[in-house]
């Protein structure tokens, strides 16, 4: 559990009854998070989010006031209900940590609902409405222009929040065997142009997750030094940074493409079942929350599908949850039946989010090995079947995976 145990419960009571000028009648943690679920004189729900394991500083504050931006400019997006923020205070000794105050989304999450739908009749009811109504909110996220407000915060290096740039050595460099630039087509020029933006962009991530954030795999054994992270982690992550070039999509398919795969849409960037608010009668979407993190991202990246439905019978990325979330059968492999309702139902609703969901399956693929390695239990099988996957990746692919183990501070202090 988040430990929030500086939180000053008398002091976040009358700082919520101030603000919402009504008193304060429960404070409920919820589950393992830095939240409290507020109940207010009258039936309101309220959310108090906490900063913990921060320093208080410039950089916090620009963080948390980037995610108030974030979330109004959300709220214009037509379809997608997003929480309104009414407080931002990074100063933590008003309460004992930096918080904010928010609105609270109507429902359940569906990790907490879907298991009890029992019933195979009214699970299917309720999965059809459900991922219908998700596909169309996925869709307007992706079709809907980066707003001006936030164009400043999702520059390239600004939206990743290093704590130390990321060297020039280590970003993810394509290679072309063609002739000079000078000699090569303006367009053939400009496809070479975005292929690297995408791989820049996941060089970014690699950064973050091998080296620089603060639970990366060389951050979490100052944090965690029981954890056998770092000797299983980083060699993984090296392999599956070397895959990055072999699965970016051609220049001949940017060239085809009408500029879709060289744009950027707005991405969540944890869109799970923690995140998906739902009636737990109806099933009808009620909101999706957590967008502290959104990015923009390559469209390839930002099109996807929902985590349950990307299981197909062996171990992958999701396959901790969706082994028992939404209780499908890999015998009847019916997330295959749920992945090919999802295609219909995006292919009709908007076929560019389409087009981008089929040209970036691999490389978000990736991603999401990156993002969930120490999902599941124990470690060491999950690493080896991420091993084995991308050693898979690499026979088919022809790639060489031999590449040399390097830390940070080899990177930093240009021992490359």
């Amino acid at each position: 559990m988040a430990d929030i145990s500086a939180v000053r419960q008398d002091s976040i009571r009358l700082e919520i009854a101030r603000l919402r000028s009504k008193q304060v009648v429960e404070l409920k943690q919820v589950d393992l998070y830095p939240v409290f679920d507020v109940l207010l004189e009258g039936g309101e729900h309220v959310i108090a989010r906490f900063e913990c394991d921060v320093t208080a500083d410039d950089q916090l504050t620009r963080r948390m006031f980037e995610r108030a931006t974030v979330h109004e400019a959300l709220r214009d997006i037509d379809g997608v209900t997003v929480p309104r923020i009414y407080h931002v205070q990074p100063d933590p000794s008003a309460v004992g940590l930096p918080w904010m105050l928010m609105e609270r989304i109507p429902g359940h999450r569906v990790e907490s609902i879907a298991p009890h739908w029992k019933n195979l009749g009214v699970r299917e009811d309720n999965m059809k409405t459900f991922q219908k109504q998700l596909a169309t909110s996925y869709v307007h996220i992706f079709d809907t222009p980066i707003p001006d407000s936030l164009s400043k915060m999702f520059e390239e290096e600004y939206q990743h929040h290093h704590k130390d740039p990321m060297p020039a050595a280590f970003d993810i460099k394509l290679q072309y065997d063609s002739p000079t630039l000078e000699s090569i087509d303006p367009a053939v020029i400009r496809a070479r142009d975005l292929r690297q933006e995408t791989a820049t962009f996941l060089a970014h991530r690699f950064w973050h997750l091998m080296h620089d954030g603060q639970y990366s795999a060389e951050g979490i054994v100052l944090s965690y030094p029981e954890m056998p992270v770092l000797e299983l982690e980083l060699p993984i992550l090296h392999k599956l940074k070397a895959l990055v070039p072999a699965l970016i999509p051609s220049v001949e398919e940017y060239l085809l493409d009408d500029g879709l795969l060289g744009s950027k849409s707005l991405h969540h960037y944890d869109p799970s079942v923690t995140n998906i608010m739902v009636d737990p009668v109806t099933a009808q979407l009620t909101g999706i929350i957590d967008w502290e993190n959104t990015l923009a991202v390559p469209a390839l990246l930002s099109a996807t599908y929902p985590e349950w439905i990307r299981y197909d019978g062996e171990e992958t990325p999701m396959s901790t949850w969706s082994s028992y979330l939404l209780q499908l059968s890999p015998d009847k492999f019916e997330y295959g039946e749920w992945r090919d309702r999802y295609d219909e139902d995006v292919r009709r609703l908007s076929p560019n989010f389409f087009k981008a969901l089929r040209a970036g399956r691999n490389l978000k693929e990736i991603w999401d090995w990156t993002e969930k390695a120490r999902v599941g239990r124990p470690l060491d099988r999950r690493f080896a079947a991420i091993d084995a996957w991308a050693n898979q990746k690499a026979s088919e692919l022809g790639v060489d995976l031999q590449v040399p183990i390097r830390r940070k501070k080899d990177w930093l202090e240009g021992r490359v």
